[in-house]
């Protein structure tokens, strides 16, 4: 990909929240991210990305719904990998979590 024109490394600020904007979903944004000056960057290749992860509308616990917006030009096969790869990392974090505190 470096190959491509695309650079080795892109640093990304990302923000996560629960029950936002509904109860029960969890919301991650990502944006570029200038370190050095602590903001957002303009100049970077990757512009936006957000998701959203909830649960399954037929109560199927073996299912959830994830929805993505994208807003740069990064390949949509790179995005799917990576959300196959993070979504269910992070449901699993949240039954984790969940069973932890209902076991309280």
């Amino acid at each position: 990909i470096h190959l491509a024109g695309m650079p080795r490394k892109v640093v990304l600020r990302v923000s996560s929240r629960k029950d936002t904007p509904v109860p029960g979903m969890l919301t991650h944004v990502m944006v570029p991210w200038d370190t050095a000056k602590d903001a957002y960057n303009a100049d970077s290749f990757v512009n936006l990305k957000a998701f959203t992860i909830e649960p399954s509308p037929d109560g199927s616990k073996d299912t959830c719904v994830i929805t993505s917006l994208d807003m740069s030009p990064v390949p949509s096969w790179m995005t799917n990998s990576t959300m196959g790869y993070l979504a269910p990392q992070m449901m699993a974090g949240q039954v984790q979590r969940y069973i932890k505190h209902a076991r309280r």
